[in-house]
């Protein structure tokens, strides 16, 4: 959980695609799905990590933000892009 990582798992039913964004300094950071996009190629989706506000009060301990976006089973690559 230290660095930033990707996977992704299958049940019969469900496709799990995970992101994580490893050790950040603090707390107040969020993650978005930017895209989820069903390609001829495969399934592209594209996370970003966005940091605290501003004007948020922040925890100075560190977080480890990590997102699961959760989809019906289909075949076909993944790309994290």
């Amino acid at each position: 959980k230290a660095n930033e990582f990707q996977l992704t798992y299958q049940s019969e039913k469900e496709l799990f695609l995970i992101k994580g964004y490893g050790q950040q300094m603090s707390g107040g950071y969020s993650i978005s799905v930017e895209a989820c996009v069903l390609a001829d190629d495969g399934i592209h989706v594209l996370f970003q990590l966005h940091g605290p506000a501003a004007d948020e009060t922040i925890v100075k301990e560190p977080s480890w933000p990590c997102v699961v976006l959760k989809l019906p089973y289909r075949e076909g690559e993944i790309f994290f892009d």
